[in-house]
């Protein structure tokens, strides 16, 4: 899911490159993504059924909703160590030093992950994340983020009601502007003949992920649902032989 294990000696030099979570609204982005941090800060081996590589101490939420830092923290509560999350409110003001200046804070904090939830709203008034424009634009402001060697998950939507027969590179609004910045994708599928699914597209793997799961509450404390495997479907990549 979100990795932040390097494969290779280039790696280590490079920034690490975003990660991208869509989804329709109301599909459970959020809850995925809070699941993924539980998964991440506690060390669990799987999420769900997938191997998790490393253990992070520290994830850092921005979040654009109104009420959405509260609510975070309320499900977080009792999941995770108290000091292991940072939250905060972001708003985009369409001025170019603001993300510069969230880099350099994230730089002093160095967390593990900083995830952006949500990217269409830390848009400036009036832009549409559908314009290429925009979306060029958003992807390159957050770069500072990912140049300062912080892995980055940003959540975003895709079309209502359009998401079938769509792959998950494809999905998110904003197209081939979302995807030249972002080499890796998991879209979350809520389908009535298919249940819930977890779809991936990752640069360089051998195959993509389609993972039907199970979602079911943590217990009665926890708010954040735990996701199980119910079945895995491959699809295969064609592999270049020298």
């Amino acid at each position: 899911m979100c990795r932040t294990r390097t494969r290779s000696s280039s790696a280590i030099s490079s920034p690490p490159a975003p990660t991208v979570l869509s989804g329709e609204p109301k599909a459970g982005k959020t809850l995925l993504s809070a699941g993924i941090g539980i998964a991440l800060l506690n060390g669990e081996p799987t999420f769900p059924g997938q191997a998790v590589h490393r253990k992070l101490d520290h994830i850092v939420y921005g979040l654009t909703d109104d009420g959405a830092p509260e609510e975070l923290k309320e499900r977080l509560h009792g999941a995770v160590p108290d000091d292991a999350v940072t939250v905060f409110p972001v708003q985009d003001p369409r001025d170019s030093d603001y993300w510069v200046g969230i880099a350099e804070g994230l730089a002093d904090i160095r967390p593990g992950l900083f995830v952006l939830d949500n990217i269409i709203g830390a848009l400036a008034p009036g832009e549409d994340i559908a314009s290429p424009v925009t979306a060029q634009r958003i992807m390159r402001s957050l770069r500072p983020i990912t140049d300062a060697g912080i892995p980055l998950l940003l959540v975003t939507h895709t079309p209502k009601g359009t998401a079938e027969g769509m792959t998950a590179a494809s999905s998110p609004i904003g197209g081939r502007a979302i995807g030249a910045g972002a080499p890796a994708f998991v879209t979350l599928r809520n389908s009535g003949r298919h249940g819930q699914r977890i779809q991936t597209a990752i640069n360089r793997a051998r195959e993509d992920l389609d993972l039907r799961v199970t979602v079911r509450r943590a217990d009665e404390f926890i708010e954040v649902p735990q996701a199980s495997t119910a079945r895995t479907y491959l699809s295969h990549r064609p592999t270049r032989h020298s």
